[in-house]
């Protein structure tokens, strides 16, 4: 655990049925401060998390309101296919969100989970196969072939081949390998069908500093488009880090092994006091990441942030007992990561505001 984030993704997007200006000088010679750079081809998204009043297009106006390009679809295989060949979801989110999004001017960026952090979400005539099984591969090329054809008429921008991976297979070598081995099969498939989009697999910030991790992920990014990482500053109890911490951390992204693009399709911060936390540490953290990311936007191409709503509470649990931890602080992170709250309407807390403008200045 520690700053291993867990992907929470699958509730934001699924869970609703879709899933500072520029000062200005004030005179007496005082020089005002440089404008930060342009996004100029860096990628913003948002993760559209619902609110308690159930109406998803205010959700999609509130991402475009705070400049998101890309939204989130996350889809677990043992959802899609129920028994072996047999692909029934139910609902049928592919179809949904190519329903709902084609109306909207957003690109997606898909995550299809065999590997959802601690959670193995394969079906279970699979389980016991190692990754690299040609049985395993070819389920999964046929899996990837159905939910691409569910999704013709929206663009794709990016597509992860499982989530936050590293969460399972830890520091074990010969799950790296076959995982590596998997992806290697299944990879060129989807990447034919999507020639414009990044093709990866989705892992937490700890590649980029834990061995074997670090070099196990980095030989994965040899055969993928770019490193894809989720990132949360935590301690290992899930209180939060100095929002100072972030300068050093997108550093440590930047340098990752070899030269292919970074992209965050997860970063947040919880508003949680039982985290130590709060909506003005959460604000102080988007500025830093924005500033951080401008240093060094040559290697980090996008970020995705998570998330635009806090979680139903009487979801938590239902998280706790899925990744199979239970704690105040666990729990405080999981409920307060929106840039809004919940409930009703969701309220917008301080780092709403503060998103849009470093946004709005870039632009």
């Amino acid at each position: 655990m520690g700053r291993r984030p867990f992907n929470l993704s699958r509730r934001g997007f699924v869970a609703s049925g879709l899933a500072l200006s520029a000062c200005s000088g004030s005179g007496g010679g005082t020089a005002p401060p440089a404008p930060p750079p342009q996004l100029a081809g860096r990628v913003v998204g948002v993760h559209p998390t619902e609110r308690e009043d159930d109406d998803f297009n205010i959700v999609a106006d509130r991402v475009e309101d705070l400049g998101g390009e890309i939204v989130s679809l996350s889809l677990y295989w043992d959802d899609i296919e129920v028994s072996p060949g047999v692909y029934a979801p139910s609902p049928n989110f592919p179809q949904i969100a190519n329903e709902f999004y084609r109306t909207r001017n957003f690109r997606l960026s898909v995550s299809l989970v065999g590997i959802d952090t601690n959670n193995d979400r394969r079906p279970a005539d699979l389980l016991a196969l190692p990754y690299d099984d040609p049985g395993v591969i070819s389920r999964f090329e046929a899996l990837a072939a159905f939910v691409l054809d569910q999704l013709p008429d929206v663009t794709i921008d990016c597509f992860a081949i499982g989530n936050e991976i590293d969460g399972l297979l830890g520091g074990d070598v010969a799950k790296w390998e076959a995982y590596r081995r998997f992806f290697a099969a299944v990879a060129p498939g989807v990447k034919a069908r999507l020639p414009g989009a990044c093709v990866g697999a989705k892992a937490t910030f700890g590649v980029v500093v834990d061995e074997p991790a670090r070099t196990q992920y980095a030989a994965l990014v040899d055969g993928a488009d770019a490193w894809l990482l989720t990132y949360y500053p935590l301690n290992a109890d899930f209180t939060v880090q100095s929002p100072s911490a972030v300068q050093a951390d997108f550093a440590r992204m930047a340098g990752a092994p070899g030269a292919k693009p970074v992209r965050l399709l997860e970063i947040g911060f919880p508003t949680s006091s039982v985290c130590g936390s709060s909506e003005a540490l959460q604000a102080e953290f988007i500025t830093r990441m924005f500033a951080s990311w401008d240093d060094y936007s040559n290697r980090i191409r996008e970020i995705d942030y998570f998330c635009l709503h806090d979680f139903d509470p009487a979801i938590i649990t239902v998280l706790e007992t899925y990744y199979g931890v239970s704690s105040p602080q666990f729990a405080g992170f999981l409920g307060t990561l929106g840039l809004r709250a919940w409930a009703g309407d969701g309220g917008a807390k301080s780092g709403y505001q503060r998103f849009k403008e470093e946004v709005a200045r870039r632009r």
